[in-house]
């Protein structure tokens, strides 16, 4: 079920680290501070084959080196390599750009299937499709919820695609597609029911409830719907003689970790071989009131899970649903699962108790998305019963508790996969890097604030609450505010981040001392065995649990997991609050701390940096006093002071500045004797009123700018030469969802002029590169490495290479581009790719010249 790759934990030695990284262009990364043997004791699974080449806490281990071997005034320090030292790209050494597994068409996924359906030129946004039929002699039918009509049919089942186990694909029709006869009618699509054999769909029209059953019938050989009118009362009397699905049961005894720390990571066993054949990437989760959980997965299931108590000793599993369209959130109220999926939210009833959902209620519709690469994400609920959710092609939404309108807070937003919502209304989104957003971050959803993803010269680019390294986060997950009242330690009242690239959490302080919320990230300490998607505290426990999975750029060594995070009572050395000031940084922590060791400046050392927006994919990390300089500043620290309350020091740094990205490490002593470590990454948005509460400060540095204006490169005008435009073949080529060309070949005759015209009907950028024979992989590799280069977006990712034929510039969605060439005189088979930084390893196809 799993890649073979995931399977080959390695447990004995980790081979690969005798030599030193390279980056793309081959060139060894000599830096002593990025072996990849480094910084290993302090994480777990670091002898797993996807951790092998892994540069663990490289921001921290730069500022302890540079702590000992102070830099030259002026010197730009490193900025952060990469994944896995860059020697393999942007994506790292695992990268599942081109990963290709089939698992999910093996599911047993049930007979109703909701899913966005691409068949026959057509798609469904929002399709529920009804296989009926014979298990021998399967029929699919087409139900769109927009028109409560069948529209089509296919003899056999929905085909998933294996890109990515599918999940950045459409789902797709069978061969052969027929077009059944339907009238549309404008209605309410309220769900379905299914009672063992028996389906039914439930919707309002013309101010009345309906129910009816649904049934195939052959007309002269050909399939048709029976659709028949039934009362509530026969759906309850089908449901309560039905016989349950999902008997299959899963029980284990689970794992407690460690209790010599603080915070330890617990391991609930999760059903990864089941009779189902179910792929369990988890990806949402909450308990009802007597304690058990509900899970729900990338797939589309929704499992209960029984058991979990402080030992852990017998936990049980047991699917509840199938068939959903991409659960990516799940919420329980008054007891009743409300899942968050691609097209709706639905809530699972279980009518006749069999511990299985037969009442599929569509809570809330909202506009989807039709391409693979965008997912409604996460589920949050407030106090007053509003729920919330982020997707990138609508933003951060707010649904009302009944269900029956949203409002969108915040707007470009690239590819959220987590939302937080604090009991005061606090509403934060953690956004992916990508296109115009140079580095993960976390921001507050509100006011119509934007983001940026789909920026437009002259408008305003909101700030987030903090951006976040890539070396602490590639990729974000989950957020959840821990209840200031939870007893959870130091940690209670804090923002928690997962992250899902490198499997592990972070805490997000914020400051709104100066009138501007600002937060700063700080790593913790703890490695999950899959890429956390969602964080969630239990109200019976008060401890934090987390769902994760495998599917994108991750380090994750399991396809999915269930894990807890439990406070021992351990004593714990964390900053949980900073104050940015115009003169320095006011850090406190969670116990009082050695003055001796506080107030050696030596102890402590500061760093800066600038992201870019753009329309690149992400952003280097740029000096800042020489911008056009890829690489950090180091920033004098004057002194360190320790506060009345011997919990807080205030950092004295004259030259503090607005800045994107600033670090702040320090070696500490806690009262007791305990050595540690601090390392926090603020956003400085805002420098607040001088700090005066200390004698002996330095006098401020004057003129310096308040507030932080973000770096941005708005894209130069294309600029064409007309005349060369004239003329030549008419050639269409699209680039479509799951990464991939509408065309695999076109064929050519040598010297031929060509007017391609490339259209990107996708929801992520895209190129078309056309390479000599024999070049592709090579001029891939080089794109990828582009990521380094400030100007890459300018060079359309299109690297310096004799193999590149001809090009497109990079274009959105929807955008369109014309390029008009003459074909080459040698002949042969010309690949074409899409240099987007990953996208050419499986974005591919081929010219031919005759």
């Amino acid at each position: 079920m799993r890649p073979a790759w995931l399977l080959s934990v390695i447990l004995a030695g980790v081979h690969a680290l005798d030599a030193k990284p390279e980056t793309q262009d081959g060139k060894p990364i000599d830096l002593p501070y990025a072996d990849p043997a480094g910084g290993r004791d302090r994480h777990d699974h670091t002898a797993a084959a996807v951790n092998e080449s892994r540069i663990y806490d490289f921001y921290e281990r730069q500022a302890a080196w540079y702590l000992d071997h102070p830099p030259e005034p002026g010197e730009v320090l490193p900025a952060f390599p990469g994944l896995d030292g860059g020697r393999w790209g942007h994506s790292g050494r695992f990268s599942q750009n081109s990963h290709q597994d089939d698992s999910w068409a093996q599911m047993d996924v049930g007979d109703v299937v909701a899913c966005t359906l691409r068949g026959a030129g057509k798609v469904v946004p929002k399709a529920l499709t009804f296989q009926l039929g014979t298990d021998e002699e399967p029929v699919t039918f087409v139900f769109n919820p927009g028109t409560l009509a069948f529209e089509s049919y296919w003899r056999g089942r929905v085909r998933f695609g294996d890109r990515r186990w599918g999940i950045v694909e459409n789902v797709y029709a069978g061969d052969d597609v027929q077009p059944l006869d339907f009238t549309a009618r404008q209605g309410e699509f309220l769900g379905y029911f299914l009672a063992g054999g028996a389906r039914f769909i439930h919707y309002r029209l013309d101010g009345g409830e309906r129910i009816e059953e649904v049934t195939m019938r052959e007309d002269g050989g050909t399939p048709g719907v029976r659709r028949r009118p039934v009362t509530m009362e026969e759906v309850r009397a089908a449901i309560d003689g039905a016989k349950p699905e999902w008997t299959w049961t899963f029980t284990a005894a689970g794992e407690r970790g460690p209790d010599d720390r603080p915070y330890t990571i617990d391991t609930i066993p999760v059903p990864l071989e089941n009779p189902y054949r179910a792929l369990m990437f988890l990806a949402g989760h909450d308990f009802f009131s007597d304690g058990d959980a509900a899970v729900s997965t990338i797939m589309g299931d929704v499992w209960i899970v029984k058991g979990i108590d402080a030992g852990l000793r017998e936990v049980t599993w047991r699917r509840f649903a199938a068939g959903l369209n991409q659960p990516l959130g799940l919420v329980i109220v008054d007891d009743v699962v409300h899942v968050l999926c691609k097209d709706r939210i639905l809530r699972l009833h279980d009518l006749n108790d069999d511990g299985e959902a037969d009442h599929f209620e569509n809570f809330c519709d909202y506009p989807t998305s039709i391409g693979g690469h965008d997912y409604a994400t996460d589920l949050q609920r407030d106090a007053a019963g509003n729920f919330y959710f982020s997707t990138k092609h609508i933003g951060t939404v707010k649904v009302p508790p009944d269900g029956k309108s949203f409002e969108t807070l915040a707007t470009g937003i690239r590819n959220p996969n987590g939302i937080g919502v604090r009991r005061d209304g606090m509403v934060v989104t953690a956004p992916q890097e990508g296109t115009w957003t140079p580095a993960s971050m976390i921001l507050e959803s509100r006011d119509g604030r934007f983001f940026g993803l789909g920026a437009k010269r002259g408008r305003t680019i909101d700030p987030p609450l903090c951006f976040v390294p890539r070396g602490v986060d590639n990729s974000t997950g989950g957020l959840v505010f821990a209840d200031h009242r939870s007893g959870w330690g130091p940690l209670a009242g804090q923002l928690l981040a997962m992250s899902y690239g490198n499997s592990t959490h972070y805490a997000v302080l914020v400051d709104a001392s100066t009138g501007v919320k600002q937060g700063a990230a700080v790593p913790l300490r703890g490695d999950f065995l899959a890429a956390p998607n969602r964080a969630r505290f239990s109200p019976h426990d008060g401890q934090l649990y987390v769902t994760g999975s495998e599917g994108w750029g991750d380090y994750a060594i399991e396809e999915g997991c269930f894990q807890r995070v439990r406070y021992t009572a351990k004593p714990a050395d964390l900053p949980v609050g900073f104050r940015i000031h115009s003169n320095g940084i006011a850090v406190t922590f969670s116990r009082p701390l050695d003055r001796a060791a506080a107030e050696q400046v030596s102890n402590w050392f500061a760093q800066q940096w600038n992201y870019q927006y753009a329309g690149q994919y992400g952003s280097p990390e740029f000096s800042v006093h020489k911008p056009d300089t890829i690489g950090h500043d180091s920033v004098a620290i004057a002194s360190a002071r320790v506060l009345d309350d011997a919990r807080t020091v205030f950092v004295e740094i004259p030259d503090l500045m607005p800045v994107m990205q600033f670090h702040l490490h320090g070696r500490l002593v806690a009262s007791d004797g305990s050595r540690f470590e601090v390392n926090l990454f603020p956003t400085v948005k805002r420098l607040g009123p001088r700090f005066d509460g200390a004698p002996g400060l330095v006098a401020a540095v004057p003129n310096k700018p308040r507030d932080l204006v973000l770096r941005i490169r708005w894209p130069e005008p294309k600029k064409r030469d007309e005349p060369k435009l004239q003329g030549g073949r008419a050639i269409t080529m699209k680039a479509v969802t799951g990464l991939q060309f509408d065309r695999k070949e076109f064929t050519v005759k040598a010297g031929e002029r060509i007017r391609l015209l490339f259209e990107n009907t996708d929801v992520i950028p895209h190129n078309l590169v056309i390479v000599k024979p024999g070049t592709a992989e090579a001029i891939g590799r080089l794109a990828d490495g582009m990521l380094a280069d400030p100007n890459a977006i300018g060079k359309a990712y299109v690297p310096d290479h004799p193999g590149v034929v001809f090009h497109t510039a990079v274009i959105n969605g929807g955008d369109k581009d014309l390029v008009v060439f003459d074909a080459p005189r040698p002949p042969g088979r010309y690949p074409y790719i899409c240099t987007f930084p990953g996208h050419w390893m499986i974005m591919r196809g081929e010219m031919i010249v005759e």
